[in-house]
């Protein structure tokens, strides 16, 4: 069993190179693509990812949060594993029907039967993985399982930078690396699990145990089958509304900024699993002192360093999306501008979510959930919806989606956090106010490190492309030094006190002399 700090470090360096991974591969795909065709891939895949969610009905949440309770899973493993091949199952055969009734185009617009049935293979095997990464941390053997992963991006980074250089990357060439990263990782974690069978599973397939369990299983997941139905329904929705009403190109640009967001996400998303784990835990053994301390200091933490990025990401919007996408997403920059700062509340929203799930308040959670997914989606529809039809709205397409977005998880998250806060005697407006004012220093120093950036290639002379890339560097340089110093400065920012600060810096320092 790996410990606490071990399986952040690893997950955390897997993440670090999912970053890298996820630039360079910006740089590539969407310009190998195109707007159009990058848009019809990540419409398909964020609605079968949806799809899935769906047909999962929370059992998922409710394996993952058993098997962080107890050091061998029982029955609810097989259980889960047959209803994992339910749900593909059921998703096949309705695509198949929807195919073949004439359904498919209103379902999913402008899309080749063909490439839906592959790209849902493709959310398939996504899912899965996910599925192995997570029993992995819910049993703490992180570390083997992202060293996994961590191999599998490289290959994907390399077959990706193949193809393009072989002017080969294209919609379903792009599938089938897809096809072939995925299957190799679910592969290794597969062979790992089947090895370590003995010491993570028990056979106790008597009658009484799979009562015990189902008994559990629906108690657990009732209130969440309603969240997520309604979930799915508010995700497809978003994703379908800007499709029908502006087609694959309003999507590739909306699709460009949030995953620019997610690329952000990697780094906060490495310690969801691991705060699922030990909320579980510790709900299990009684333990609220450690809840507590946990959900103070990561929410922080987390919250900062996605805040730091994002920042800067922002104020540089339009460099970016030219850098890595070109000019023919140049109508993406105002999506990315805003999209970049929903990963900021998305972290609470993950981490105050999992308090939720860890602490078996899933009737709760489904209540707040539900009324804010049905604000949204109509939100979505007055900001997308055309100017000139029965019901107007304001036609701002993939603008309009992320401005949607953006609200919603800002409203949601807070929500979700009053309610944590109350549960755990914390206080609120402290929370709230640390939100508005982390916000407002990272933006404002990345505004000032941008301008003395400019100022210094301005000095300099070279050519325009090289101009904005020594700019875009030295605000960079700039901000991660302003950045640093306001954390020396100011623990506080990211969650630490003076003393605690004092103490790293003088284990960093000592580290360094032995050196």
């Amino acid at each position: 069993m790996d410990s606490v700090k071990k399986r952040f470090v690893a997950t955390f360096s897997s993440k670090a190179v999912a970053f890298i991974v996820g630039l360079a591969t910006a740089g590539i795909v969407p310009r190998s693509l195109g707007p159009l065709q990058y848009g019809n891939y990540q419409f398909l895949n964020s609605t079968f990812l949806e799809v899935k969610n769906l047909t999962d009905l929370g059992v998922s949440s409710a394996f993952f949060t058993d098997a962080c309770k107890n050091k061998r899973t029982g029955i609810v493993a097989l259980l889960f594993l047959l209803w994992e091949l339910l749900q593909n199952a059921v998703i096949v055969t309705g695509i198949a029907v929807s195919v073949y009734l004439g359904w498919a185009g209103e379902i999913w617009p402008q899309q080749e039967p063909r490439i839906i049935f592959c790209v849902a293979g493709v959310s398939m095997l996504t899912i899965l993985e996910g599925r192995f990464l997570s029993l992995a941390d819910a049993k703490a053997l992180t570390v083997y399982a992202q060293v996994a992963k961590t191999v599998c991006y490289l290959l994907q980074v390399a077959l990706v930078v193949s193809l393009f250089l072989a002017d080969r990357l294209d919609l379903r060439a792009y599938i089938v690396l897809n096809y072939v990263v995925l299957s190799v990782s679910v592969t290794i974690l597969c062979v790992y699990f089947f090895a370590k069978r003995d010491s993570l599973f028990v056979n106790d397939c008597t009658k009484a145990a799979v009562r015990e369990t189902v008994r559990y299983m629906r108690s657990y997941c009732s209130p969440l089958a309603i969240y997520t139905i309604v979930g799915f329904l508010y995700a497809f929705f978003n994703r379908w509304f800007l499709q029908r009403t502006g087609g694959g190109t309003q999507h590739g640009y909306y699709s460009l900024a949030f995953n620019g967001s997610q690329i952000i996400m990697i780094f906060s998303c490495s310690m969801t699993p691991i705060f699922w784990r030990e909320m579980s835990a510790s709900f299990g053994d009684g333990d609220f002192g450690r809840i507590r301390q946990f959900f103070e200091k990561n929410h922080k933490l987390f919250f900062s360093i996605t805040c730091f990025i994002s920042a800067f990401m922002c104020i540089q919007a339009a460099f970016i999306v030219r850098l890595f996408a070109g000019e023919s997403f140049s109508a993406a920059v105002w999506p990315f501008m805003l999209m970049v700062f929903y990963p900021a509340h998305q972290t609470f929203g993950q981490l105050g979510g999992t308090m939720f799930l860890a602490t078996d308040r899933t009737l709760q959670l489904r209540n707040i959930a539900t009324l804010c997914m049905v604000a949204g989606a109509a939100l979505t529809y007055f900001l997308v919806a055309p100017r000139v039809g029965r019901v107007p709205g304001l036609g701002l397409g993939s603008l309009g989606l992320a401005i949607q977005m953006l609200l919603f998880q800002v409203v949601y998250v807070n929500v979700l956090l009053f309610s944590n806060c109350r549960y755990l005697s914390l206080s609120y407006p402290h929370y709230l106010w640390y939100q508005v004012w982390v916000i407002a220093l990272f933006l404002l120093l990345a505004a000032l490190s941008s301008a003395l950036g400019f100022s210094v290639s301005s000095f300099l002379p070279l050519p325009k492309n090289a101009a904005g890339m020594v700019a875009f560097v030295a605000s960079g340089t700039i901000y991660a030094a302003l950045g640093m110093l306001s954390v020396l400065s100011y623990p506080a920012i990211c969650g630490v006190e003076r003393e605690e600060m004092r103490s790293i810096l003088g284990k960093i320092l000592a580290v360094r002399i032995i050196r």
